[in-house]
C-alpha cells in the first residue's frame, strides 16, 4: 500500500510539475507544443509509474470495484499531495516567473455551466480512452494523444484541468505565495471529472452483458488485478 502510494505521489509529482511549467506561458502559438509535451509525458509516467494519476481514474476503479474505498482515499493522497509538491518546486525554481503557476482559470467569456460542460466532456473523452486501452492491453501513449487532444481544445477555454490533483496543487501554492484567488467556479475543476468518472462507469456498466469471455463478463482491469504491482 505504501508502495504503490508512493509510486502514485511521484508519478503525479512529475505530472503536475510538467503541467505547471508548461502552463506559465500559454499563448495561441505554443498551444501545440504545450499540448504534446503534457500528453506525451503523462503517457509515459503512466507507463512507468501506474494508472492512477488521476483522481478520476481511481474513482472510477472504486465504483467498479477494482479497489477498496481505503485504497482510494491512499491513492487521493498521493495524488494530491504530489500535485502540492509539484507546484511548490516550480515556484521555488522560477519564483516570480512561474506566473500563475499554471493554475486553471475559466476565460472571462464563458460561464460556470459553460466550464463545467467543456471539463466534464473533457475527461469523458479521456477516461472513454483509457478505459479502452485497459480493455484492449493497447499502448499507453495513446493516452498520451488523448490528453494532448484535450489539451488542446480545453486550455484556451478552462486551462485544461480534467484532473483535480492536477488543479488543486497549483491553486494551493498559489495561495502559499499570497496570490490566493477562489473563484466562485472552483467546483467544475472537481464535479466535471467525476460526473464523467461516473458515466463512464455506467456505460461500462451497460455494456458488460454483451462482453463474454469463455461465459464470464470481461473486466478491463483484470489483467491488473494486483494493484500494488503496478500502481
Amino acid at each position: 500500500m505504501w508502495a504503490s502510494t508512493f509510486h502514485i505521489y511521484a508519478g503525479t509529482l512529475v505530472v503536475v510539475g510538467t503541467g505547471t511549467v508548461l502552463g506559465t506561458s500559454i499563448e495561441a502559438g505554443n498551444l501545440w507544443p504545450i499540448a504534446f509535451a503534457f500528453g506525451m509525458s503523462w503517457a509515459t509516467l503512466h507507463y512507468a509509474m501506474g494508472r492512477d494519476m488521476n483522481p478520476s481514474i481511481s474513482f472510477y476503479r472504486w465504483f467498479h470495484r477494482d479497489m477498496s474505498f481505503m485504497r482510494m482515499l491512499w491513492l487521493w493522497a498521493g495524488q494530491f499531495l504530489g500535485g502540492i509538491l509539484a507546484s511548490a518546486l516550480v515556484w521555488a525554481s522560477l519564483g516570480t516567473n512561474a506566473l500563475s503557476l499554471g493554475s486553471t482559470a475559466l476565460n472571462e467569456n464563458l460561464k460556470a455551466g459553460n466550464g463545467f460542460l467543456l471539463e466534464f466532456m473533457g475527461t469523458l473523452f479521456m477516461l472513454f480512452v483509457w478505459h479502452k486501452v485497459q480493455q484492449d492491453h493497447m499502448t499507453v501513449y495513446l493516452m498520451g494523444v488523448a490528453m494532448a487532444a484535450v489539451n488542446m481544445m480545453l486550455l484556451p477555454f478552462t486551462g485544461a484541468g480534467v484532473n483535480p490533483a492536477r488543479v488543486f496543487g497549483p491553486s494551493m501554492v498559489q495561495c502559499m505565495a499570497g496570490d490566493c484567488a477562489v473563484t466562485d467556479h472552483w467546483w467544475i475543476y472537481w464535479i466535471g471529472p467525476f460526473a464523467a468518472s461516473y458515466l463512464v462507469l455506467e456505460f461500462d456498466r451497460m455494456n458488460m452483458p454483451c462482453e463474454k469471455d469463455g461465459g464470464a463478463a470481461v473486466n478491463p482491469s483484470n489483467h491488473d488485478e494486483e494493484e500494488g504491482s503496478k500502481a
